[in-house]
């Protein structure tokens, strides 16, 4: 059942289906299509197009039965399968273009993975002459969702004229459908073989297109019989945006209706390159120097790791940096934006001191409460273990991290997190972190998951976590010796959709005593500080109070306070934990939550500016975290503490006159009068 569980949890982390992050048959090694185009009932033509890109034969435009009936020369050897590679190790295929001519007039060959639209007879009329992500055809369209840093590509291009060949590239939108032209807007050109520059008419476009995320182009290809290299980076118009198309255009002129029919050019592997490496690595300002294995040492100087002396940037505008600390090795991972396609990354190691751990780890066991999608789960008992180190600092670890979904385990593991640093504030040490990037591991091997009545024990494949990746995780707390407090946000947008909030423990609450006497009833248990003793009431017997006195408070107990030191007050750490029972010890009740004391009952009160335990007579509330006491009924109306000290009372009570007496310097006295007394071998108030 559990493992049932499991894997339907682990389901959810899926990745949904890869995006295409390169357009198909780029390197034209793939299938190549017979095409036909008949222009009239007399004249048609056969060709061949690489499968995925399209050239006149399969274009669209009020122009084209005009435009291809009148070829001087046939439209089926504008696009050719060639063996003319730029590497025959690397490529066996390549693309070869040569211009064709329309009544006597050369035109420049054109390839694209979109459609062409012969459109009218004025050559740099772009609104009607254009390429076009063509999303209604299939095969006329390039379905596309990455964000590369720039284009590459082969030519070989063997030209008479400056026009220049062109290579262009538009990633897009589905924005109006993901109707996309290139040219999408006016644009400069050679127009002439003396280089004379000219400016296309400044035409109005009927349609509406989609959002342009990109784009790169080169328009001054020029002539050589070698292969050249070409490699173009892409400007993001709109880098919020993420395309849905890319429209790829090649060439051989840059300057429409112009070319020579002697010209050929060659196109081999177009190919969207994502940057995936490190650009800048410096830590506490100091640039980092990797070695030949990327990687670089700064154990010897003892140099403990800390995020935020970190600086990392990549080279990849749109890659990711993640980075992941254990045991003083840090494995930093960039990531290209196509790596959910391709696993295209480049990995970094940094080795860092590792202090030393000082004593055994503490164990704190208290509630665990888990918001998930704004739901508070009910608490669970659970662990986190701290282990002291070397310089001060701490490490943390939640242990075998369960998160219920809809009453169903989803194990994740421990959650462990190395060198917080501890800050003092009020008494406690407080600790931060913010969006630290973290692995889960995997929860210890004996755990046992307990599910609807019946135990699991959970191995390390049982567990979650470590499937996760690199998450973002914020975490802050307060502890002291026996108390700590954390509050964990865990991202998991990228897998359950939702930041899952972890509370540990209760937040700290500090008690105050700042006069001489009080009461307190805590559900921690604390130790005294200097300057403050502690004291239980076991019994009243014949209106004496029997009073021991205790060296720390344990939680959930009543005592009475008394202050000895000279600071104007004290401040004992508890939680906000809180209850609705009432903890009895002796004849001292103590309460969480502000309580209504009995009538009959005694309540430390200054009255008449005399503090004192009076009779409650009617209803009077004693708060939070302070007692009060129970004694028989008829007795004394009020249970003073006069000036002086508690220390080693063991009862009050009324004195008697008949009695050996003493006073607390040793002097014998043959008269009790107001104040403290020692008779018969034991303190008394008078």
């Amino acid at each position: 059942m559990v493992k049932r569980l499991l894997l339907l949890s682990l389901a959810a982390f899926a990745l949904g289906a890869q995006a295409q992050y390169q357009i198909a048959n780029s390197n034209f090694e793939g299938e190549w299509d017979n095409v036909t185009y008949k222009a009239s009932t007399i004249k048609t033509w056969n060709g061949v197009e690489p499968s995925g890109w399209n050239s006149f034969l399969t274009g669209t435009g009020d122009a084209k039965r005009t435009a291809l009936s009148a070829l001087a020369s046939g439209v089926q050897n504008v696009i050719t399968k060639s063996t003319e590679t730029y590497d025959n190790t690397k490529s066996q295929t390549s693309v070869q273009l040569k211009p064709y001519s329309v009544l006597g007039i050369p035109a420049q060959a054109n390839l694209t993975n979109g459609c062409i639209n012969l459109g009218g007879t004025t050559a740099d009329k772009w609104t009607e002459n254009y390429n076009y992500t063509n999303t209604g055809t299939e095969g006329q369209y390039g379905a596309f969702r990455g964000k590369p840093d720039r284009i590459h590509v082969w030519v070989k291009f063997n030209s008479t004229v400056k026009y220049g060949a062109k290579v262009s590239c538009v990633l897009h939108d589905n924005t109006n459908n993901g109707y996309m032209q290139d040219p999408y807007q006016n644009f400069s050109y050679i127009s002439n073989d003396a280089g004379t520059n000219s400016t296309t008419t400044n035409y109005e476009l009927s349609k509406s297109l989609a959002n342009v995320v990109a784009h790169a182009s080169k328009t001054d290809i020029q002539n050589s019989d070698n292969w050249q290299e070409i490699d173009i980076p892409l400007v993001y118009d709109n880098p919020q945006l993420t395309p849905s198309y890319a429209l790829v255009t090649f060439s051989t002129s840059s300057a429409p209706g112009k070319g020579n029919s002697n010209d050929v050019m060659w196109v081999d592997d177009f190919e969207f390159i994502y940057n995936s490496e490190l650009e800048t690595a410096k830590y506490d300002g100091n640039t980092l120097s990797f070695d030949s294995n990327n990687s670089v040492d700064l154990s010897s100087t003892k140099t403990i790791y800390d995020e935020n002396k970190l600086l990392l940037t990549s080279n990849g505008a749109y890659a990711t940096i993640e980075k992941k600390y254990e045991d003083g090795l840090l494995k930093i991972t960039v990531k290209g934006n196509d790596y959910s396609s391709t696993g295209n990354c480049h990995v970094y190691t940094i080795k860092f001191y590792e202090p030393a751990v000082v004593g055994e780890p503490v164990d704190y066991i208290d509630d665990l409460v888990v918001t998930l999608n704004g739901n508070t789960l009910d608490p669970i008992e659970s662990k986190v273990s701290v282990s002291s180190l070397e310089t001060g600092d701490i490490n943390f670890t939640l242990k075998n991290f369960i998160l219920w979904v809809e009453g169903a385990p989803m194990p994740i593991g421990n959650i462990v997190v190395k060198n917080l640093p501890l800050s003092q504030e009020d008494g406690y040490n407080a600790f931060r972190v913010e969006k630290e990037e973290i692995t889960l591991a995997a929860g210890e091997d004996d755990f046992v998951l307990n599910y609807e009545g019946e135990n699991y024990p959970l191995s390390e494949e049982d567990w979650s976590g470590p499937n996760l990746g690199i998450i973002p995780l914020s975490l802050s707390g307060k502890i002291t010796d026996n108390i700590l407090y954390v509050a964990i946000d865990i991202d998991l947008t990228s897998s359950i959709g939702d930041v899952v909030k972890v509370q540990f423990g209760y937040d700290l609450k500090p008690y105050t005593l700042s006069s001489e006497y009080g009461t307190i009833c805590i559900p921690t248990a604390a130790a005294l500080p200097d300057g403050v003793k502690a004291y239980s009431c076991a019994s009243v017997t014949n209106n004496v109070l029997d009073l021991d006195e205790v060296s720390s408070l344990a939680a959930n107990t009543p005592y009475i306070l008394q202050k000895t030191g000279s600071e104007a007050s004290y401040t004992i750490l508890s939680t906000e934990k809180t209850s609705n029972e009432v903890y009895t010890t002796g004849c001292l009740n103590g309460v969480l939550t502000a309580t209504s004391a009995p009538v009959g009952s005694y309540v430390l009160q200054n009255l008449d500016n005399k503090v004192a335990f009076y009779l409650v007579d009617s209803e009077i509330t004693v708060p939070a975290n302070r007692c009060y006491l129970t004694a028989p009924a008829g007795s004394v109306k009020a249970l003073a503490f006069p000036d002086g000290t508690l220390t080693s009372i063991s009862e009050i009570q009324a004195a008697d006159e008949k009695a050996v007496i003493y006073d607390l310097s040793g002097r014998r006295v043959s008269k009790a009068t107001k104040g403290i007394y020692i008779i018969n071998g034991k303190k008394v108030i008078k």
